[in-house]
């Protein structure tokens, strides 16, 4: 399950809400550092948030965009997690794309899907802008402010390329409680998107 943590990141990049200027060395100073196995998720959701803390799961340790995994091959998923290429090739997102995972949305829709992330590290390099990220991480059991260099995300059109996806009939839909749910093969959703953006996506 993504437990990513936005809440470490660099306040300059805040923006619901912003905070001042006059904040922000403040802030890089005092947020606390990442701990995979302390720090809660933000915007995740109870199911994520309740997941990661279970006996018996394993967390990634990148401060933004971690991933929690349990059973036989977690460690082969979650360890390895690169700072800078946070949803590409060392990420979760590839292990579980080696593995021929599924991917269950629940309760959300592709515009939540972060396996598509990994399509944008696979797609034609001049859609790929990239920028400076940072976070406070733990480095020899230290605190220390990373920064790093990524590219950057675009779930702007998300939506649009996941209705894209379902019209070829590639997932599976139905309920779970009240919860509307989707249901694919990670590969398939990701070799989709990558073709897709490339397409579809002006050069950066």
């Amino acid at each position: 399950m993504p437990t990513h943590s936005g809440q470490l990141t660099d306040p300059a990049g805040w923006r619901a809400p912003p905070v001042p200027p006059s904040w922000w060395p403040f802030i890089r100073e005092h947020e606390p550092a990442f701990d995979p196995a302390a720090t809660p998720t933000r915007q995740m959701g109870a199911i994520a948030e309740c997941f990661r803390a279970l006996p018996g799961v394993r967390r990634s340790n990148h401060p933004h965009v971690s991933f929690a995994a349990r059973g036989a091959n977690a460690a082969r998923i979650v360890d390895g997690h690169a700072l800078g290429d946070s949803l590409g090739e060392t990420s979760p997102l590839a292990r579980l794309y080696e593995l021929d995972g599924q991917v269950l949305l629940l309760g959300v829709g592709h515009d939540r899907n972060s396996s598509i992330h990994l399509a944008e590290y696979r797609t034609a390099v001049p859609t790929r802008r990239r920028e400076w990220k940072a976070g406070p991480i733990l480095l020899g059991g230290k605190r220390v402010w990373a920064s790093y260099e990524d590219i950057a995300f675009d779930t702007g059109d998300f939506a649009a390329l996941g209705a894209a996806f379902a019209e070829r009939g590639h997932e599976t839909s139905g309920r779970v409680g009240y919860a509307p749910a989707r249901l694919m093969r990670q590969r398939a959703i990701v070799d989709f998107a990558a073709g897709w953006i490339a397409a579809a996506r002006p050069p950066a």
